[in-house]
């Protein structure tokens, strides 16, 4: 796939993806050598999606790359992360 923008209501804002190959399965919907931005983060890995027919129950991720301050502070706030991974100002 090519030039692909995904906006769901679970996330908070649309996400990019240039590049990728995704899998449609009657069970699982997959995404595999993706490349993607949200917010001001942009990443690289793959993502499968198990019952997204009838509502998502299981998702499995592997990914990596960099995290911007707005996307560390929407997932401290909503993904209960703990506080000393916080974000907040550099270190002296």
């Amino acid at each position: 796939m090519k030039s692909l923008e995904v906006d769901a209501p679970l996330l908070p804002g649309p996400v990019t993806i240039p590049h990728g190959r995704f899998r449609v399965r009657p069970e699982e919907l997959s995404f595999t050598d993706v490349e993607a931005s949200l917010l001001d983060t942009t990443f690289q890995g793959g993502v499968q999606l198990r019952g997204y027919r009838t509502g998502v129950d299981q998702v499995a991720a592997s990914l990596h790359g960099d995290v911007g301050v707005e996307a560390a502070k929407y997932a401290y706030e909503h993904f209960a992360v703990p506080h000393p991974y916080a974000p907040g100002r550099p270190s002296p």
